[in-house]
């Protein structure tokens, strides 16, 4: 589930929940949508290596969804 958007001050934009972390492209997220929580998602089958999700920024972990280009050319190793 994502986590509600941190407080941005003046100096910052907030992360797009709706775009990939990783490559700034749209994430399909259903959550990020606006569906409801037990709306079934994409994510939900996929599997996400430790190497993938240690590439998103700190500031976007819990925040944003990795497109499924990106889980898909970056295959899981752990």
């Amino acid at each position: 589930m994502l986590k509600p958007l941190p407080h941005a001050d003046a100096t910052s934009t907030p992360p797009c929940q709706s775009l990939c972390p990783l490559c700034g492209q749209a994430n399909a997220c259903a959550q990020a949508a606006g569906c409801a929580a037990d709306t079934p998602c994409w994510c939900q089958e996929a599997t996400f290596s430790a190497a993938l999700l240690a590439r998103v920024p700190q500031a976007q972990r819990g925040v944003a969804c990795i497109c499924a280009n990106c889980v898909n050319i970056t295959p899981p190793k752990d």
